[in-house]
């Protein structure tokens, strides 16, 4: 089990503020030490922990600007080609026959 198992229980006596602060107290001291336990079985594994380090900010994507082709392409020795025709098909063939050529008629046992 993990040591964060028995980390839960805390008891207070006293005034309702002081019996706030403690269950306070109680709840930053549990997250800290689950986070501690989840960094540790994460390292177990083969991850960095990464809690010191600074964020990394994002950068603004730019995107790319639209290039117009060239205002006459036949001017520098482009020519037009048409596209081809598409195909047309015929109706499907037939149908294979798959019945048997003849029955085949097995010996009487007599």
């Amino acid at each position: 089990m993990a040591r964060h198992g028995n980390r839960t229980s805390w008891y207070a006596e006293g005034k309702p503020e002081y019996v706030a602060g403690v269950a306070l107290g109680a709840a930053i001291g549990d997250a800290i030490g689950a986070n501690q336990d989840f960094n540790d079985c994460m390292q177990a594994v083969g991850w960095e922990i990464a809690d010191d380090r600074p964020t990394v900010q994002p950068v603004a994507y730019q995107a790319p600007v639209y290039q117009p082709p060239a205002p006459d392409a036949r001017a520098e020795g482009w020519q037009e080609v048409p596209a081809p025709a598409a195909p047309t098909y015929g109706p499907p063939p037939p149908a294979p026959d798959i019945r048997p050529a003849r029955l085949l008629q097995m010996p009487s046992q007599d």
